[in-house]
């Protein structure tokens, strides 16, 4: 849509005559192309990191092996803790990171 066009009142459904000027700009100035390529990155590593984790329950599940129970026990303790308890180290982290900035209210 051209700009302006989307804030209307009543809104289009179809843009008066397409552009892609925006896009242009959000490829060029916004370094989008960038931002898409780190996503695709960070997706497809979670994605075979989960894959590899779910190979373990099959282990767990089908094969018997030296300490076995023993560290299916350390993963249903680490079940127990509540999220919670992880949220402060992890802030802490991403402050000393400068990821988040501590303001008080």
């Amino acid at each position: 849509m051209p700009t302006g066009e989307a804030t209307i009142f009543p809104p289009r459904l179809l843009p008066s005559h397409a552009t892609v000027m925006h896009y242009r700009e959000l490829f060029t100035h916004m370094n989008f192309g960038r931002t898409f390529t780190n996503s695709m990155i960070v997706a497809v590593a979670i994605t075979l990191f989960s894959l590899l984790l779910n190979r373990w329950r099959l282990a767990f599940a089908k094969l018997r092996f030296g300490g076995r129970d023993r560290l299916f026990g350390v993963l249903v303790a680490a079940l127990v803790i509540p999220t919670q308890v992880g949220m402060l180290p992890l802030f802490l982290i991403l402050k000393s990171v400068h990821l988040v900035t501590a303001t008080g209210a």
